[in-house]
Protein backbone atom coordinates (compact mmCIF):
# COMPACT_ATOMS: atom_id res chain seq x y z
CA UNK A 1 0.00 0.00 0.00
CA UNK A 2 1.46 3.33 -1.05
CA UNK A 3 0.03 5.13 1.99
CA UNK A 4 2.04 2.91 4.32
CA UNK A 5 5.14 3.23 2.14
CA UNK A 6 4.84 7.01 1.99
CA UNK A 7 5.00 7.21 5.80
CA UNK A 8 8.34 5.41 5.65
CA UNK A 9 9.88 6.70 2.40
CA UNK A 10 8.16 10.05 1.90
CA UNK A 11 8.86 11.59 -1.50
CA UNK A 12 10.91 8.50 -2.48
CA UNK A 13 7.92 6.15 -2.26
CA UNK A 14 7.42 5.73 -6.02
CA UNK A 15 11.15 5.20 -6.57
CA UNK A 16 11.43 2.54 -3.84
CA UNK A 17 8.26 0.81 -5.02
CA UNK A 18 9.65 0.59 -8.56
CA UNK A 19 12.93 -0.83 -7.26
CA UNK A 20 10.97 -3.49 -5.34
CA UNK A 21 9.22 -4.35 -8.61
CA UNK A 22 12.55 -4.61 -10.43
CA UNK A 23 12.08 -1.35 -12.33
CA UNK A 24 15.13 0.90 -12.44
CA UNK A 25 15.68 3.31 -15.32
CA UNK A 26 19.10 4.47 -14.16
CA UNK A 27 21.95 3.60 -16.56
CA UNK A 28 24.36 0.88 -15.51
CA UNK A 29 27.83 2.35 -15.22
CA UNK A 30 30.83 0.14 -14.68
CA UNK A 31 34.44 1.20 -14.50
CA UNK A 32 35.98 -2.20 -14.03
CA UNK A 33 37.64 -4.02 -16.87
CA UNK A 34 36.30 -7.48 -17.71
CA UNK A 35 38.05 -10.49 -16.21
CA UNK A 36 37.09 -12.70 -19.15
CA UNK A 37 35.33 -12.65 -22.50
CA UNK A 38 33.50 -15.68 -23.80
CA UNK A 39 30.44 -17.26 -25.28
CA UNK A 40 28.52 -20.44 -24.63
CA UNK A 41 25.69 -22.12 -26.48
CA UNK A 42 23.01 -24.42 -25.11
CA UNK A 43 21.86 -26.64 -27.94
CA UNK A 44 18.22 -27.41 -28.66
CA UNK A 45 19.33 -30.91 -29.66
CA UNK A 46 22.19 -32.53 -27.74
CA UNK A 47 25.43 -33.03 -29.67
CA UNK A 48 27.18 -36.36 -29.97
CA UNK A 49 30.72 -37.08 -31.07
CA UNK A 50 33.90 -35.11 -31.48
CA UNK A 51 33.26 -33.99 -35.07
CA UNK A 52 29.96 -32.32 -34.23
CA UNK A 53 31.44 -30.64 -31.15
CA UNK A 54 34.46 -29.43 -33.14
CA UNK A 55 32.14 -27.81 -35.69
CA UNK A 56 30.40 -25.90 -32.93
CA UNK A 57 33.74 -24.93 -31.37
CA UNK A 58 34.74 -23.43 -34.69
CA UNK A 59 31.63 -21.25 -34.64
CA UNK A 60 32.17 -20.26 -30.99
CA UNK A 61 35.81 -19.43 -31.69
CA UNK A 62 34.74 -16.91 -34.29
CA UNK A 63 32.32 -15.24 -31.89
CA UNK A 64 34.82 -15.08 -29.03
CA UNK A 65 37.64 -13.83 -31.27
CA UNK A 66 35.40 -11.10 -32.62
CA UNK A 67 34.39 -9.99 -29.12
CA UNK A 68 38.01 -9.88 -27.98
CA UNK A 69 39.18 -7.85 -30.95
CA UNK A 70 36.29 -5.36 -30.92
CA UNK A 71 36.90 -4.62 -27.24
CA UNK A 72 40.66 -4.37 -27.83
CA UNK A 73 41.65 -7.25 -25.55
CA UNK A 74 44.12 -10.09 -25.79
CA UNK A 75 44.10 -13.04 -23.44
CA UNK A 76 46.38 -15.74 -22.10
CA UNK A 77 44.09 -18.54 -20.88
CA UNK A 78 41.34 -20.39 -22.73
CA UNK A 79 38.70 -22.31 -20.79
CA UNK A 80 36.45 -24.87 -22.43
CA UNK A 81 33.13 -25.57 -20.70
CA UNK A 82 31.08 -28.68 -21.43
CA UNK A 83 27.68 -29.50 -19.98
CA UNK A 84 26.57 -33.06 -20.63
CA UNK A 85 22.98 -34.20 -21.19
CA UNK A 86 22.81 -35.27 -17.53
CA UNK A 87 23.68 -31.62 -16.59
CA UNK A 88 27.14 -32.54 -15.28
CA UNK A 89 29.56 -29.70 -16.09
CA UNK A 90 33.29 -29.93 -16.67
CA UNK A 91 35.83 -27.28 -17.56
CA UNK A 92 39.33 -27.56 -18.96
CA UNK A 93 41.83 -24.71 -19.29
CA UNK A 94 45.06 -24.07 -21.11
CA UNK A 95 47.39 -21.09 -20.90
CA UNK A 96 49.15 -19.96 -24.05
CA UNK A 97 52.63 -18.49 -24.25
CA UNK A 98 51.43 -16.00 -26.87
CA UNK A 99 48.42 -13.71 -26.91
CA UNK A 100 45.08 -15.27 -27.77
CA UNK A 101 42.78 -13.23 -30.00
CA UNK A 102 42.69 -14.90 -33.45
CA UNK A 103 39.80 -17.22 -34.27
CA UNK A 104 42.21 -19.89 -35.48
CA UNK A 105 44.27 -19.86 -32.29
CA UNK A 106 41.14 -19.98 -30.15
CA UNK A 107 39.80 -22.90 -32.17
CA UNK A 108 43.07 -24.85 -32.08
CA UNK A 109 43.36 -24.51 -28.30
CA UNK A 110 39.68 -25.41 -27.77
CA UNK A 111 40.05 -28.42 -30.05
CA UNK A 112 43.11 -29.53 -28.08
CA UNK A 113 41.13 -29.35 -24.83
CA UNK A 114 38.15 -31.15 -26.38
CA UNK A 115 40.36 -34.07 -27.35
CA UNK A 116 41.24 -34.55 -23.67
CA UNK A 117 37.65 -35.09 -22.49
CA UNK A 118 35.33 -38.07 -22.65
CA UNK A 119 32.43 -37.54 -25.04
CA UNK A 120 30.67 -40.84 -24.49
CA UNK A 121 27.64 -38.83 -23.32
CA UNK A 122 25.69 -36.29 -25.36
CA UNK A 123 26.68 -32.65 -24.97
CA UNK A 124 24.05 -30.05 -24.08
CA UNK A 125 26.26 -26.94 -23.88
CA UNK A 126 29.66 -25.81 -25.12
CA UNK A 127 31.43 -22.64 -24.05
CA UNK A 128 34.74 -20.91 -24.66
CA UNK A 129 36.11 -18.20 -22.39
CA UNK A 130 39.34 -16.23 -22.66
CA UNK A 131 40.81 -14.82 -19.44
CA UNK A 132 44.06 -13.21 -18.36
CA UNK A 133 42.99 -10.22 -20.43
CA UNK A 134 45.09 -7.20 -21.24
CA UNK A 135 44.76 -4.30 -23.65
CA UNK A 136 47.35 -2.94 -25.96
CA UNK A 137 49.34 -4.10 -28.89
CA UNK A 138 49.60 -7.85 -29.26
CA UNK A 139 52.92 -9.58 -29.68
CA UNK A 140 51.21 -12.48 -31.46
CA UNK A 141 52.00 -11.25 -34.97
CA UNK A 142 55.46 -10.33 -36.07
CA UNK A 143 56.04 -8.62 -39.41
CA UNK A 144 56.88 -11.93 -41.07
CA UNK A 145 54.02 -13.98 -39.62
CA UNK A 146 50.81 -14.87 -41.38
CA UNK A 147 49.34 -11.47 -42.26
CA UNK A 148 46.66 -13.15 -44.42
CA UNK A 149 45.18 -14.68 -41.29
CA UNK A 150 45.18 -11.31 -39.55
CA UNK A 151 43.59 -9.63 -42.56
CA UNK A 152 40.91 -12.35 -42.77
CA UNK A 153 40.00 -11.69 -39.14
CA UNK A 154 39.79 -7.94 -39.82
CA UNK A 155 37.47 -8.45 -42.80
CA UNK A 156 35.15 -10.80 -40.92
CA UNK A 157 35.15 -8.42 -37.93
CA UNK A 158 34.04 -5.57 -40.20
CA UNK A 159 31.18 -7.69 -41.56
CA UNK A 160 30.11 -8.73 -38.06
CA UNK A 161 30.23 -5.13 -36.86
CA UNK A 162 28.03 -4.04 -39.73
CA UNK A 163 25.55 -6.96 -39.90
CA UNK A 164 25.79 -8.74 -36.51
CA UNK A 165 27.95 -11.44 -34.90
CA UNK A 166 26.31 -14.35 -36.69
CA UNK A 167 26.49 -13.01 -40.24
CA UNK A 168 29.63 -14.92 -41.22
CA UNK A 169 31.36 -18.07 -40.02
CA UNK A 170 33.49 -20.86 -41.38
CA UNK A 171 31.71 -23.21 -43.77
CA UNK A 172 33.37 -26.20 -42.14
CA UNK A 173 31.07 -25.64 -39.16
CA UNK A 174 28.49 -27.61 -41.12
CA UNK A 175 30.87 -30.20 -42.45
Amino acid sequence: DEKILSKIFGKNTAFVKNLALGIDERPVITNSKPKSIGKEITFSKDLSGYDTCRQQLLFLSGLVGYRLRTKGYYGQTLTLKIKYADFRIITRSITSESDIFCDEDIYNLAKQLLSSVNLSQAVRLLGITISGLHKGKSNAFSFTEDSRRQRRNEVTDNLKERFGEKIIFRGSRYG
